[in-house]
């Protein structure tokens, strides 16, 4: 309880540093998906690592130190995550309806980051849509490419 109590005073403070990234993190959670799309393909591409950290410093406002944690405990939390249920019910009760269709967006964001769709990546992003229950295209801005 007390450690709690530290956490609040030290959010307070302003420092703006998390004292670690938790399992029960919902943008650990939104990485380990992210990082899943990336990966199902079965190759992770530099161009897709790349755009990965950009969005991560970008969406979640992190600088290079925490976005390196978090990326570290996202991989983590993919790699433990016996399917993408676990990752999705986290977020499923953290996330509101918009933030949920701009996850959806990051995922197709993440999926064309190597230059093209592929079909396992298009089958997760609309498994995971419907389990948040957005549509697939939602959230996405897929810049005239393929639906």
């Amino acid at each position: 309880m007390l450690d709690n109590l530290r956490k609040i005073i030290g959010g307070l403070a302003g420092d703006g540093r998390p004292a670690r990234f938790g399992t029960d993190d919902r943008r650990v959670a939104a990485v380990a998906l992210l990082i899943h799309v990336a990966a199902i393909d079965g190759v992770v591409h530099a161009s897709e690592r790349q755009r990965l950290l950009g969005l991560i410093e970008q969406k979640f406002a992190l600088d290079a130190e925490d976005t390196r944690r978090l990326l570290a405990a996202a991989e983590k939390s993919e790699a433990e995550a016996t399917d993408v249920q676990e990752l999705v019910d986290l977020i499923r009760r953290q996330m509101d309806a918009d933030e949920k269709a701009r996850l959806v967006g990051l995922m197709w964001d993440i999926a064309y980051a190597d230059g093209h769709l592929h079909e396992f990546e298009e089958n997760l992003i609309a498994r995971v849509a419907a389990m948040l229950g957005v549509d697939s295209d939602r959230g996405a801005d897929r810049g005239g490419r393929p639906a």
